[in-house]
């Protein structure tokens, strides 16, 4: 037992040089009377500036150890004895010490009081300590020098963390990961420091006050304080790298532009409207990561979403950031490896780089995957062979006449022309070729044909009509051999008829023809839509013929077959199961998530349909690409997402960049996940050293690299759900307008000056996109003015491309309504007599190609009119582009009309993102697309008749200005 006065030496040397006196003196906490009495000792505790030593413990009476543990003096050294631990109890009989120091306790110890004397409590690691029965002035003689003591002995932990959190927040874009991990080490601080520093009578070091103050500071951060940080980062990087932002661009970068730049939380989406900016903002933030030191390109990674996309991303980096970073001598070494080496990838040569740096060899790419004809050969060759099973065969022939088309009630249409429109647009027609008015008619006539039974559609009665004044009666059906009649009703069980129908002059109807047919003696069949709705028609119809005796010659299945590929029908099956293929690889499921998406189909009888018909083609699919030692593109991304999620491949990239994010599928987005996660599982788990050989590729991790570190991966993605137009090759536009339910909390930043298109177009695109309520509400401002002419609605014969718009002739020309476009755009470059050496462009646009003219007539067209340059473009082919003046043809309605009425066949919209509830959403963004292609006009063409309702709505919005 050491004596009053005496140092601990054990402790004094962990404590070093440089104590005074006081703190170098051994300081005693004696036991009470109680304590004294039943320990037959004075002296509980030791302590000084080195530690605190607990002396003379007794764990079953006197000293409590909680919870529990297997070796009492784990924590402590023990100076004095060895402590027995079996069955985890002291040896009554022995003294024991456990030693301390200040740096192992969690927070100074603490006095409570009680009857039998003081209590001194303290945590040290895992375990809690409890030393009873202390004297009844314990406290207020040693708490402030215990208190003091270990206030000293952490004041440097301390310091180094507020130290540690102010470059963080300074030097770094404060993340939200990063702010949280702030914000559970602040937490943990500010328990071990308050509330006890803040009794005035403890002497305490300024440093270590003004240390705390900031630890206060820390611990109320608001969201505003937050907020508040990451703009003061924001406005220095700003400032310090103005010449760059100036320069970067063929025209200064416009402050949120700049923003976009520099910003860097964990998830960030930029919402950039068309036209502007959002590419200057790619090579911008590119440039200024490297430039500002946070990256070398090795740790950017820029996706784009085609092949020519990723091209002009390169080649605008080279050109706009090539000279930038290497015009002094302090950039020239971190330019020429950093522009060099940034290269923009698609999400394919993505997964082929991932696949080829885990199985250590290139994959062999199917030739089907860039040529879609050889494709729907091999497709059109396994159906063939399929076929020859009978049950295939019989399964094939039912679906084509059951299930082929998504069939549409009347009582589902407003008006009669919308059902004649979608009839028409899907191209609902029998085996005889025939365009019918009603879904139930074509069941009627290919059960007849399936039958062998002669038939007319729409025939005209073979006998005299005595009612003047009416028009001629056509019947549905004529069977000539029998001179017999059917015909079919849009009645249902209750007697009531479509909406569009006048309910009392359609029963009129039928009683003046069954009057008719009584009178004359003609054999007549009346059928019901109730019938239909029941899965009763054919049945009500084969005994109403038997009852007339009617002969029947059913047609066998390879005549039925050779007449589904003489009216193109096979054709149409092929594209559709060869789409089906890529979009069931495409979309990553596994049986469970698929057997879930195929019983939430809409249509499931039809989507069982045609997945049964499907899956031998299917498996067919994948044993011809294994034979070959071939994968194809869905291939690329589903491997790739397949070794990141194993760890197979880890992520070298720091920055992932995707441009037009609103075009990406599920899968792809889950690709973008998993690459950001890999590197957040690195950092979290490996040590600094260790990461500079995390990631698989070689090439992606040099051991030079002056910028690496354990920060996660941030993303960047640029996208505007305005002008999200391709779902039907599994784009899903909620991955944009949900981003943070599907990548976790973000920050969103808005370009929202347009360059491109002046405000009078921009004010009726905006009005009419937003139409939609699901879209994201944002405001996008033109940098140049327009008028009220800048969107003009011709009305003409036809909007159509015909022939004779296309036979220019210079002595007389036929004044169409294109030519007359043409001409007017030519009056105007006359009167405006720009001088520029680039010719001003015209787009005519349509959504489908073969409604523009051919390369002949647009060649004509270009000789014709030489003060400008004219080009072709679908809507879909003329995202990313513009021109000074767009013509919009094509806004009809019908089979090949627009909006697109055509319906997306049951096992495709299966395996598609969930449509949305706004009707024609996709379609009412294309158009969105097609109008801001103008810089200075767009004029949309439009017929007399079958009018687009778009050209009525934005007729409308023409009218009225926001």
């Amino acid at each position: 037992m050491t004596s009053a006065g005496e140092p601990l030496s054990p402790l004094a040397s962990l404590v070093g040089v440089g104590l005074s006196s006081e703190e170098q003196t051994v300081k005693q906490i004696p036991y009470s009377w109680f304590g004294q009495f039943f320990k037959q000792s004075e002296c509980a505790v030791k302590f000084d500036a080195g530690g605190l030593t607990l002396t003379s413990l007794n764990q079953n009476r006197f000293f409590t150890i909680n919870p529990a543990s297997t070796n009492p003096h784990s924590v402590g050294k023990a100076v004095k004895n060895t402590v027995e631990n079996n069955d985890n109890e002291i040896d009554n009989d022995r003294e024991t010490a456990l030693q301390f120091n200040w740096q192992q306790l969690d927070r100074p110890s603490a006095f409570h009081w009680s009857f039998f004397g003081y209590l001194l409590n303290f945590k040290a690691g895992k375990q809690t300590y409890c030393v009873p029965f202390l004297s009844y002035r314990a406290k207020s003689q040693f708490s402030d020098d215990m208190a003091v003591f270990w206030a000293k002995a952490n004041q440097d932990r301390l310091c180094k963390l507020v130290s540690r959190i102010e470059h963080a927040i300074s030097s770094e874009y404060p993340r939200q990961s990063r702010v949280n991990q702030i914000n559970a080490r602040v937490a943990r601080e500010y328990a071990r420091w308050f509330p006890w520093s803040r009794e005035r009578s403890l002497n305490l070091s300024e440093e270590l006050r003004a240390a705390l103050t900031k630890l206060k500071q820390f611990k109320a951060w608001t969201s505003q304080d937050i907020a508040n940080t990451c703009e003061q980062y924001i406005q220095r990087q700003l400032l310090q790298y103005k010449i760059f932002f100036d320069s970067v661009e063929s025209n200064p970068l416009t402050d949120k532009q700049r923003r976009a730049c520099v910003i860097d939380d964990n998830n960030n989406l930029l919402l950039a409207g068309a036209g502007t900016g959002k590419t200057s903002v790619m090579v911008g933030r590119a440039g200024y990561l490297i430039k500002s030191g946070q990256a070398i390109a090795d740790d950017i990674l820029l996706l784009a979403y085609g092949k020519v996309a990723a091209k002009e991303l390169d080649e605008r980096i080279q050109l706009k950031l090539g000279p930038l970073l290497t015009s002094n001598k302090d950039d020239q070494a971190l330019g020429a490896t950093g522009v060099r080496d940034i290269r923009a990838s698609t999400f394919h040569s993505l997964g082929m780089h991932i696949i080829t740096e885990v199985e250590g060899v290139r994959p062999k790419l199917s030739a089907w995957a860039n040529d879609e004809k050889a494709k729907n050969n091999w497709v059109n060759d396994t159906l063939a062979s399929l076929v020859k099973d009978k049950r295939y065969c019989k399964r094939l022939l039912t679906f084509f006449s059951d299930h082929f088309h998504i069939e549409m009630s009347s009582f589902y249409f407003e008006n009669e022309k919308d059902q004649s429109d979608y009839l028409s647009a899907n191209e609902i027609q029998t085996y005889n070729g025939e365009k019918v008015k009603r879904f139930p008619e074509r069941q009627i006539a290919n059960w007849l044909y399936r039958q062998g039974i002669e038939y007319r559609y729409d025939a005209l009665y073979q006998h005299k009509q005595s009612d003047k004044g009416t028009r001629p009666y056509l019947s549905n059906f004529y069977l000539p051999q029998y001179d017999l009649y059917i015909d079919y009703f849009d009645i249902d069980e209750t007697g009531a008829v479509p909406l569009f129908i006048d309910n009392d002059s359609y029963h009129d109807s039928i009683d003046r023809r069954r009057k008719l047919h009584q009178d004359n003696q003609t054999q007549y069949v009346e059928l019901y839509y109730h019938q239909h709705s029941q899965g009763q028609l054919l049945k009500h119809l084969s005994k109403a013929l038997t009852k007339c005796k009617v002969k029947r010659a059913p047609v066998d299945d390879e005549a039925l077959l050779a007449k589904l590929r003489e009216l193109g029908v096979i054709d149409k099956l092929v594209k559709l199961f060869s789409q089906a293929i890529s979009l069931y690889k495409g979309s990553c499921l596994d049986d469970s998530a698929l057997a879930e998406r195929l019983s939430m189909s809409a249509n499931q009888v039809q989507t069982d349909a045609a997945f049964t018909l499907l899956k031998p083609m299917i498996k067919a699919y994948r044993a011809h690409l294994k034979s070959s030692g071939e994968i194809d593109f869905e291939d690329m991304i589903a491997k790739a997402i397949q070794y990141l999620d194993q760890g197979r491949f880890v992520s070298p990239w720091r920055y992932i960049m995707v441009d037009e994010f609103q075009d990406i599928s599920e899968p792809r987005a889950r690709l973008i996940r998993a690459l950001r996660d890999s590197t957040y599982r690195v950092s979290k788990e490996k040590p600094a050293e260790d990461q500079k050989s995390a990631g698989s590729s070689k090439d992606k991790t040099k051991a030079t690299s002056p910028v690496k570190s354990t920060r996660s991966a941030s993303l960047f993605c640029v996208g505007d759900d305005w002008q999200a137009i391709y779902r039907f090759s599994g784009a899903d536009v909620q991955l944009t307008t949900e981003f943070e339910h599907y990548f976790g909390p973000v920050t969103k930043t808005h370009l929202d000056l347009t360059f491109r298109f002046n405000s009078r177009i921009g004010d009726v695109a905006t009005r009419f996109v937003t139409q939609n309520p699901m879209q994201l509400k944002k405001s996008v401002e033109s940098f140049t003015k327009g008028n009220k002419s800048s969107v003009s609605i011709v009305k003409g014969k036809s909007a159509n491309k015909q022939a004779d718009e296309t036979n220019i002739n210079e002595s007389k020309r036929e004044k169409s309504a294109l030519t007359d476009t043409l001409d007017s755009i030519a009056g105007l470059l006359t009167k405006s007599k720009r001088e520029t050496d680039v010719k001003p462009t015209v787009y005519l646009l349509a959504r489908y190609w073969f409604l523009l003219p051919d390369s002949q007539a647009l060649l004509k067209l270009n000789q014709h009119y030489s003060s400008f340059t004219i080009e072709c473009q679908s809507f879909h082919a003329a995202k990313g582009k513009e021109a000074d003046y767009v013509i919009i043809t094509g806004l009809t309605t019908g089979m090949h009309g627009f909006p697109s009425q055509r319906s997306t066949p049951p096992v495709l919209e299966a395996l598609l993102p969930e449509e949305e509830d706004f009707k024609f959403a996709e379609e009412r963004r294309l158009f969105y697309v097609a109008l801001t292609r103008a810089k200075h006009k767009v004029y949309l063409l439009a017929g007399k008749n079958n009018v687009s309702p778009f050209v009525d709505e934005i007729a409308q919005l023409c009218r009225t200005r926001r």
